[in-house]
């Protein structure tokens, strides 16, 4: 498979099915030997994550402008979702008693693993969201606890998935995926000089070799542009 070029992942997939065939083959006697006793396949690197352009990103957020409730709502989740890099199902569980706006912080209680943590937004963020909150009062059901409200109650994953894809096609760009906001997240953060544990903490990230590859699409820019702050080296 390697010689005819086929991807390290596709490969590896294969020799996990025969090697539990094979094993399975051997504990039950049907075989004198395993053939796939001594056949080791690398664990195949995952390609870098994709991370919007600031520019694509400029124009999603200006596809939300409007004073209507809806146009609140999906620039302020969206700007929390880029802020914060949460993941959208952390987003949709978020209620009003989550946000603090005096001192910017959301609590995400329902974070992967069952893990809960504390993420701070920017100033711009929080005014987006204040003004979403206060459009949000005047809804039917403003009694409800969720945060993000539709015209039936709480905005779900799906809902949420919908809305971005709506958004990228008003703005005119390719279609951009929650996931790749909590990418730019970690990318940004390290290009500022962000140290990785701060990252962890407040991205929810348990497994360090993850959270660096959610920050290494752009990895070399960031070497090039650290050499350059080091005024090189000679």
């Amino acid at each position: 498979m390697k010689a005819e070029g086929r991807a390290q992942a596709t490969s590896r997939s294969r020799w996990i099915a025969l090697r539990s065939f094979y094993a399975w083959l051997d504990g039950e006697d049907e075989i004198d030997e395993n053939p796939m006793a001594d056949v080791k396949v690398d664990r195949a690197e995952p390609p870098p994550p994709d991370v919007p352009d600031d520019a694509d990103l400029v124009k999603l957020l200006k596809a939300c402008s409007g004073k209507g409730l809806w146009e609140r709502r999906d620039l302020a989740m969206l700007r929390v979702g880029a802020a914060s890099g949460a993941r959208v199902g952390e987003l949709c569980a978020l209620t009003l008693t989550d946000i603090d706006l005096i001192t910017r912080t959301i609590v995400i209680r329902k974070g992967k693993g069952g893990r809960a943590r504390v993420a701070r937004i920017d100033p711009e963020t929080a005014s987006s969201l204040d003004r979403y909150i206060r459009a949000r009062g005047r809804h039917k059901l403003a009694h409800l606890p969720a945060l993000w409200l539709t015209r039936f109650g709480g905005m779900g994953i799906s809902g949420a998935q919908a809305m971005i894809t709506r958004r990228c096609d008003q703005a005119g760009i390719s279609r951009i995926h929650w996931h790749q906001l909590r990418h730019r997240f970690a990318h940004r953060w390290l290009a500022a000089g962000g140290q990785e544990g701060d990252l962890a903490r407040l991205g929810g990230w348990s497994d360090p070799a993850v959270m660096r590859r959610y920050g290494s699409a752009l990895a070399t820019e960031r070497a090039l542009a650290a050499y350059d702050d080091l005024g090189g080296v000679l």
